[in-house]
């Protein structure tokens, strides 16, 4: 997950490690070619950068679940859009009761 987050220093004193990005999370796994039938993305954010990625990685996800934190307009529009472009719909949106607000689970799927 290194480079997705919007602050990184912050993500090395968090969760200090080292970290993959999600190709080379499903070349160490073995997973290129393969369907995944339902992959959920709760990553405290740094979804607004990594959803571009899923869709440079040699895998098909059916059903995709996503849970958002924070609104950024111009972000989040590229986020639909692109959803939309690879030949997902949104099927199920609710906010997301344990926050305060801004944080949403969105459910999608691959027609």
């Amino acid at each position: 997950l290194k480079g997705w987050y919007d602050d990184e220093s912050s993500l090395d004193n968090k969760y200090p490690g080292e970290y993959k990005s999600f190709k080379d999370i499903v070349q160490t796994l073995g997973h290129q070619g393969r369907v995944i039938d339902i992959m959920s993305l709760d990553c405290e954010g740094c979804e607004w950068r990594v959803y571009k990625d899923l869709f440079n990685t040699p895998i098909t996800i059916t059903q995709m679940l996503v849970h958002t934190y924070g609104f950024r307009s111009r972000i989040s529009n590229d986020f639909f859009y692109t959803l939309q472009s690879n030949g997902y719909v949104n099927f199920h949106k609710e906010p997301s009761y344990f926050s305060k607000g801004g944080e949403m689970n969105y459910s999608f799927l691959k027609l």
